[in-house]
């Protein structure tokens, strides 16, 4: 299960550092809107898979989660008014599903053990700066 969170993360990172490279290069402004959606999207799921499926390790995992600094972003599309449900973000979490319950349950309870790690892959290696605009008024002393 880890190394396939960390595969799709991987190209959810990859998306926020060619980002970065493009602002370095002085090109268009970048929009790290698409690669935080997934992250949070892929977080919050893994998350309630580790709480579903390893209940006694469940306070562990909501701790960890609360403490990443993504834990209460929303991100929703709307279109004309409705929730629009990415076909992409889709696919991915049904991946992911499918991965977690493959698992075998010693090795899928130790990754949700480690479920910090997992979601500080998400952002590592994003430009400093591109997370704040998702984080800013999300956090409990601000």
């Amino acid at each position: 299960m880890i190394q396939f969170l960390f595969a799709i993360l991987l190209a959810a990172a990859l998306g926020i550092s060619a980002s970065a490279k493009a602002e370095e290069s002085g090109t268009a402004p970048v929009d790290h809107v698409a690669a935080v959606h997934v992250a949070v999207v892929v977080g919050a799921e893994v998350k309630r898979l580790c709480v579903e499926k390893s209940p006694e390790i469940a306070p562990q995992v909501e701790q960890k989660f609360d403490a990443w600094p993504l834990s209460r972003v929303r991100i929703q599309i709307l279109v004309n008014g409705k929730e629009y449900v990415s076909p992409f973000v889709e696919s991915v979490l049904t991946q992911v599903r499918q991965e977690f319950d493959r698992e075998d349950p010693a090795k899928r309870k130790a990754g949700c053990e480690e479920i910090d790690k997992i979601l500080d892959s998400f952002t590592r290696g994003a430009p400093p700066g591109a997370l704040e605009p998702f984080v800013a008024g999300t956090r409990e002393d601000g």
